[in-house]
């Protein structure tokens, strides 16, 4: 498609400075590549900082279930919980079984809740969406690994 001179019946606005464009492609929406960038990061900037608040919410969360779990408490009113920090509405993974209970996760952290009350707080051995691997068990444990050589 070749570039040609804008008539000025078909000036086009850049997107980000609002600047007119005097050549280009007809489809041309940005008047320099550094107005396109900024463009495009200003519009990712609202997704970048959700995903960072949700995964500071989670890691918040999975170290209060941590210290739970550390101090053998695998049951605990709601109400105490949120009084750590716990932030009830953010889980990695749900199930709900029945209208009364739900199962609920926060990464490898499972807990089941119904009502006020959380109990069953446990670690997963397999985390839930993560698919289960066997181990081969007939291998001694300090057997180096086949076809992988050692360099000295």
């Amino acid at each position: 498609m070749p570039y040609k001179i804008l008539q000025y019946s078909d000036q086009k606005y850049c997107l980000q400075c609002g600047s007119r464009i005097l050549y280009g492609r007809p489809d041309k929406k940005f008047c320099c590549v550094k107005c396109k960038d900024l463009f495009h990061n200003n519009e990712q900037k609202v997704v970048r900082e959700m995903r960072n608040k949700l995964t500071t919410i989670l890691s918040r969360n999975y170290q209060i279930l941590s210290v739970l779990l550390k101090a053998g408490r695998t049951t605990i009113h709601v109400a105490d919980i949120q009084a750590m920090g716990y932030n009830i509405n953010c889980v990695s993974w749900c199930y709900c079984e029945s209208s009364r209970t739900s199962d609920f996760a926060c990464y490898d952290i499972l807990y089941s809740k119904s009502g006020l009350k959380i109990y069953n707080i446990r670690r997963a051995p397999n985390p839930p969406g993560r698919p289960v691997v066997k181990s081969d068990k007939t291998k001694a444990p300090d057997e180096p690994v086949p076809d992988v050589q050692i360099l000295k």
